[in-house]
């Protein structure tokens, strides 16, 4: 497996390590089946392939968030608790509707929204930190997923 960072695809950035099992140009063969593809035909064809990994971690994030926040006192989950779950849920969210939008302009718009949510979560991660609801050893557990 190769790290690839597609900040130059397409200007955005998720911070989360993009994990693609095959290389851009795999992929293009796999989808290009042997005719002739413009540009934003291979964007497309990488662009595939790009939300799965993207996705999962996504989804983990939001899991461990939830199982973070479920054993919190009332007062916590009720404020900080709520607004975490929302915007680390809202990442996976956005990637996934972004992905089946089917246009490439739509797929950016929604991957720049799913960037924002991951930057509200890392907010609230750092507020609940101060706050000491959240250990050294759930940050941790949270850090490897983020960055």
């Amino acid at each position: 497996m190769s790290q690839t960072n597609f900040q130059k695809l397409d200007g955005v950035h998720l911070s989360f390590a993009f994990v693609v099992r095959a290389s851009p140009l795999a992929c293009f063969t796999q989808h290009a089946s042997g005719d002739a593809r413009t540009v934003k035909n291979i964007l497309f064809a990488m662009q595939e392939m790009l939300p799965l990994d993207v996705y999962k971690l996504a989804e983990k994030l939001a899991d461990e968030i939830w199982n973070i926040v479920i054993k919190w006192d009332a007062l916590a989950k009720d404020t900080v608790g709520k607004q975490i779950i929302r915007s680390a849920d809202s990442i996976g969210a956005n990637i996934a509707e972004g992905d089946g939008r089917g246009s490439y302009q739509d797929n950016r718009r929604f991957i720049k929204i799913a960037r924002g949510s991951l930057h509200e979560t890392k907010h609230w991660l750092r507020r609940d930190y101060t706050r000491q609801l959240l250990t050294s050893t759930q940050v941790e557990t949270l850090k490897p997923i983020i960055d």
